[in-house]
């Protein structure tokens, strides 16, 4: 009976990392904390037509979200929680060294003037939060790859996906996930950086 407990226990530590991951989602989280990745450099379109690559926000830290404007759900969660971030960082902050970037991973229906509408809608001002679209549509699969961002369309014309808050360092490295909910561990996250 010990042997046979052992036996799951060594087992269970294994499976767990170390009693540090209990579900598929923690490991990710974990993995992309020990490992962070590159973000993939592409154009990326905002809310004012501007278009820009992804790594001038070398040098800052970057608060992500995936999104698309006709969402009715995870979207806005994200959205409100990206909101509340911006409003608790200090304005000497926002823009400067922390910037909020929401990127729709539905470039086709998200044009500009849909941008601008669910910019209107959250206060998202250009400067400091873009709400983009991916330029080079060949390009989404990877970038949506590197944050593990789980897309499927669904039988109504929108998208059955997963929702996070994606933390990108001044390395411009994808370096921690949060929940799309929890906009208080992200701010407690980016107190303890520089």
């Amino acid at each position: 009976t010990m042997l046979v407990l052992f036996a799951g226990a060594g087992v269970l530590w294994e499976a767990t990392d170390g009693a540090r991951a209990f579900t598929t989602e923690g490991a990710r989280r974990l993995d992309i904390r020990e490992s962070p990745r590159p973000v993939p450099s592409l154009t990326l379109q905002d809310q004012t037509g501007a278009r820009f690559k992804i790594d001038r926000f070398r040098g800052k830290w970057v608060i992500i979200d995936f999104i698309y404007t006709r969402c009715t759900d995870l979207c806005i969660t994200a959205g409100n929680s990206l909101s509340v971030i911006r409003d608790a960082l200090p304005n000497d902050r926002l823009g400067r060294d922390i910037l909020l970037l929401s990127i729709s991973f539905d470039p086709t229906h998200d044009t500009v003037s849909q941008l601008s509408y669910y910019a209107k809608r959250y206060r998202a001002r250009a400067d400091h939060w873009p709400i983009a679209r991916v330029s080079e549509n060949a390009r989404l699969p990877a970038l949506l790859e590197t944050f593990g961002v789980t897309v499927i369309p669904d039988r109504w014309g929108g998208y059955e996906h997963n929702a996070a808050i994606y933390v990108i360092d001044d390395r411009n490295r994808l370096i921690a996930i949060f929940d799309h909910d929890d906009p208080s561990a992200v701010l407690r996250f980016l107190e303890s950086r520089p």
